[in-house]
């Protein structure tokens, strides 16, 4: 017996709002979920500002 699982797909999130540049390209952010927590830990920690975390 096969147990169908159901995935709920994440809304995409687009960078500043942005769907569609003007060459037509949706602009996506760098970080992933994970990739976002360490860097505000980065920046809370040494107290970098966002950029350079």
């Amino acid at each position: 017996m096969a147990v169908a699982v159901a995935t709920i797909p994440k809304p995409v999130q687009y960078f500043l709002g942005v769907e569609s540049s003007a060459t037509g390209r949706a602009w996506r952010d760098r970080l992933n979920e994970r990739g976002k927590a360490m860097a505000a830990a980065m920046m809370q920690r040494y107290g970098l500002p966002d950029l350079l975390a």
